[in-house]
């Protein structure tokens, strides 16, 4: 089981559902239930998809480009560093406004739910640990962020945004430590 959690763990921080919460909420406040639940399964079959497109196509696509899993690893911990660093000494998350029926594909599903960070992640887990294991520490990751979209409203009136952000600030500091890790790993 701590398998699993080596490969769940990592992906739910660069994730950041409880990060990608509060912007779901504002940006869906005045939409009836069934849209937003529309919107969190229109989002997270987007996410899946391109996760998993990049999971099983990514190594290819970066021999294409001439591009090594170091370098994606330092990329990628710089990336999560700065999402991170930005989160941390940022006031509130911009909150947009849905202005479009694809909403829920971008920007929720890419590059919300799944951006560089977690294309990084998936990439350089799949170096460490089998398929299957990244592909099932993903989905569960995925289904997660489903379950708390889909059920936004009435989580919103039982917790309130402002724990959601709480959480979001305190996985923000792991992420920040598996950015360091991915850089170190790339370097060394």
């Amino acid at each position: 089981m701590s398998l699993f959690f080596s490969v769940f763990l990592p992906l739910f921080a660069a994730m950041d559902p409880f990060g990608i919460f509060p912007l779901f909420v504002a940006s869906t406040r005045d939409l009836s239930g069934r849209a937003v639940r529309r919107l969190a399964l229109q989002a997270t079959l987007t996410a899946l998809g391109v996760g998993l497109v990049f999971l099983f196509a990514g190594k290819a696509f970066l021999a294409l480009l001439g591009i090594s899993i170091e370098d994606m690893l330092v990329a990628g911990g710089i990336l999560l560093l700065v999402i991170a660093i930005q989160d941390m000494t940022s006031g509130e998350k911009p909150q947009r406004k849905i202005r479009s029926p694809y909403f829920g594909v971008v920007p929720i599903g890419v590059p919300l739910i799944v951006g560089p960070g977690v294309m990084t992640t998936l990439l350089t887990l799949s170096q460490r640990f089998s398929l299957p294991m990244v592909f099932l520490g993903f989905f569960t990751n995925v289904f997660l962020v489903f379950l708390l979209l889909y059920f936004s409203q009435p989580l919103t009136r039982r917790i309130g945004t402002a724990a959601a952000e709480i959480l979001s600030k305190i996985l923000m500091i792991f992420l920040a430590a598996i950015g360091v890790s991915m850089i170190r790993a790339g370097l060394g």
